[in-house]
């Protein structure tokens, strides 16, 4: 392969790697709340100590900075490609973020459960994939409460629907591998699921921040 061919794919690999490293609690707590979130609460930058301080309208911002910070460099990633390969593209930019999402290169290689990549990169690829893996994990989230569930059905949703519905001879091992990631990153957490042990994404309002040393 030219190099000519080969760049646009180093750099999509780059930037949706480095992007998908970004630790978007952080990125969300100093540029639009103001504030540290490693220095609020339980000191950590989760979910849980998060909407312990924002709430749920803060939790939508959050969402919101997610989503284009994933979003960025799939369409990115498509553009570099070309027409002709748009779609791999895509698949191809979903994969790097994700990688960076489950392995952050800036927070020691400890990542979170990747699942809006996932959904963002079948949304690119074909939106109704995109819809149906949405609506499978916001069923699973709402009635598990489990977020590493709702990242592996997403996986497996993106894998099935390149396999069954999109042509191209790179896209469906672009998109297994990107499955087979997740899925392996999540054993430990299918174990604890299955022992009853894996924390719990929780809806219920918790003003208990409020009585820390800190406030």
């Amino acid at each position: 392969m030219s190099f000519h061919k080969l760049l646009p794919l180093l750099i999509t690999a780059l930037l949706g790697y480095v992007l998908g490293s970004l630790k978007t609690m952080n990125i969300a707590s100093h540029y639009i709340f103001h504030t540290d979130i490693m220095r609020i609460g339980k000191r950590n930058a989760w979910i849980s100590n998060f909407r312990r301080r924002y709430g749920i309208p803060g939790f939508l911002k959050l969402l919101a900075v997610e989503v284009i910070k994933n979003a960025l460099p799939i369409f990115l990633g498509g553009l570099l490609m070309g027409s002709e390969n748009r779609t791999l593209g895509y698949a191809f930019a979903g994969f790097c973020v994700t990688l960076g999402s489950l392995f952050p290169v800036f927070n020691r290689f400890r990542g979170n459960h990747a699942a809006v990549p996932i959904i963002l990169t079948a949304m690119f690829m074909r939106f109704p994939l995109g819809l149906t893996a949405l609506a499978l994990s916001a069923v699973i989230v709402w009635v598990s409460r489990y977020l590493a569930l709702s990242a592996i059905v997403s996986a497996a949703v993106l894998f099935i629907g390149a396999v069954m519905t999109l042509d191209g001879a790179m896209i469906t091992p672009v998109c297994a591998f990107l499955a087979g990631i997740v899925i392996l990153k999540h054993i430990p957490a299918m174990i604890r699921m299955s022992k009853g042990t894996e924390t719990k994404l929780s809806f219920e309002e918790d003003i208990s921040y409020k009585f820390d040393e800190d406030f």
